[in-house]
């Protein structure tokens, strides 16, 4: 087997072992003296790269990896690829929703005969780059298929995309779907297109149809049920998506 198709088949191994939390597989393809370096500059060793699946505080629902490339340097190699993550960090009290694309930038060392992966340094994927036209006015289209989904949902982030300050949800939704009860540090504005949304809001149980705009002010607890088939746009008065779940 060459090279570039070991590390590629070692990458693929690391991907499925995050998505299951197999800090077992995890442990074996990480260099003793390992180090990451998050998308805004923190930095996790080995243990404390571990830990976060060993405490069960980091969950991934998908963990795709794709778009890779493969450089080798003797005893070293380096991989870029495409990491989408789907899953929740707690943090004490605190849910944090993952709903990221990162390029991913890997270094592998030889160490014994086997390759082992010493660093990694994620970096969020903005929008797509904007042409000559849109450079003065820096706005940009995206196609609603670039953002990252899942089969009833389309989610959009602000600070992927040239630190816009808003974030929000496009949802298509069959009956008797919606989120537990949870709670943002920002408002959060619902708009009906379609069909019927039974909100809680507080103590308040609100009905709210096709044309209705519900606005749900900063920390107050919240969740929604879909009455019907129903579409909505959920936005978020922030740059990025932080909740606070209170019931799963």
């Amino acid at each position: 087997m060459s090279d570039t198709k070991q590390l590629e088949e070692i990458a693929r191994d690391w991907a499925a072992a995050e998505l299951r939390g197999d800090t077992a597989v995890l442990g074996d393809v990480l260099a003793d003296d390992f180090v990451a370096v998050g998308p805004r500059g923190f930095m996790l060793t080995r243990e404390e790269w571990l830990s976060r699946h060993d405490s069960r505080k980091l969950t991934y629902e998908s963990f795709e990896w794709d778009e890779v490339s493969v450089r080798v340097h003797g005893n070293a190699a380096v991989m870029i690829g495409r990491q989408s993550a789907r899953g929740l960090y707690q943090d004490g009290g605190v849910r944090y929703e993952i709903q990221d694309q990162f390029r991913a930038t890997l270094v592998f060392v030889e160490e014994q005969g086997r390759r082992l992966l010493l660093s990694l340094h994620l970096s969020p994927i903005a929008g797509p780059k904007v042409n000559e036209t849109q450079e003065e006015t820096m706005a940009h289209v995206i196609e609603k298929d670039e953002l990252p989904h899942s089969e009833t949902a389309y989610w959009f982030e602000g600070y992927l995309h040239g630190d816009a300050d808003v974030s929000f949800f496009l949802i298509d939704a069959p009956p008797g779907g919606g989120p537990g009860l949870h709670t943002h540090p920002y408002e959060e504005v619902f708009v009906v297109q379609d069909g019927e949304v039974t909100f809680t809001v507080g103590d308040a149980t609100i009905e709210a149809s096709a044309g209705q705009i519900l606005v749900v002010p900063a920390g107050v607890p919240h969740k929604y049920v879909n009455s019907g088939r129903t579409r909505h746009i959920d936005i978020h008065a922030s740059g990025r998506m932080s909740t606070e779940w209170l019931e799963e």
